[in-house]
């Protein structure tokens, strides 16, 4: 059985560029008592990503019809996109834990207007290892260090967060983020 203290509750998992958040929801997934809450957004999709299940990607122009149309119960604009989540999909339910993937801005703001808006954030143990993905994984030196910016925007933030969960490895961030929730016996790792 999941933590009671999580049950019903929605996990947002903000962080950097790099840190590994979709490897974190790919494994998640993973588990019958969690379920993922998929988010909009208007950048393009990456090789290995999936139109409904990795976000649903949209056109910046329906996007903005949908923000009209008050679509999402929280929405930003960063890195030349709009990033959202859709309100209908905000909704808790007492047998699972949902994790959505928020940027820090639309996390922090969700966590202020909704009680069960559990923000956690993945900060790097070594910024210059996440800084050098970074650099390797966008090529465009424009991208980059407007990502290199927003980095230190949110780790100037993550204080802000009611968990912090330090990543030094890909390969351990779901061990070590159960454990921070206080998750990881429940699961029988």
């Amino acid at each position: 059985m999941v933590g009671a203290k999580m049950m019903g509750k929605i996990i947002t998992i903000s962080g950097p560029s790099q840190i590994g958040k979709d490897t974190l929801l790919r494994k998640l997934k993973k588990f019958p008592n969690f379920d993922i809450i998929t988010t909009h957004t208007t950048r393009n999709p990456r090789y290995n990503e999936i139109n409904g299940t990795s976000y649903h990607f949209l056109h910046q122009h329906d996007f903005q019809i949908l923000i009209r149309n008050n679509y999402f119960v929280e929405w930003d604009y960063v890195i030349n996109n709009y990033y959202g989540i859709a309100a209908n999909a905000l909704m808790p339910l007492d047998d699972k834990v949902l994790f959505v993937h928020a940027l820090s801005r639309i996390a922090l703001r969700l966590a202020t207007r909704f009680d069960w808006i559990v923000p956690t954030f993945l900060y790097p143990q070594q910024e210059l290892a996440v800084s050098n993905r970074i650099k390797e994984n966008f090529t465009n030196q424009n991208e980059a260090q407007i990502r290199l910016n927003l980095m230190q925007e949110e780790l100037m933030h993550s204080v802000m967060f009611d968990y912090i969960c330090m990543v030094d490895k890909e390969d351990d961030i779901l061990r070590d983020f159960l454990s921070m929730l206080g998750l990881k016996n429940s699961l029988n790792f």
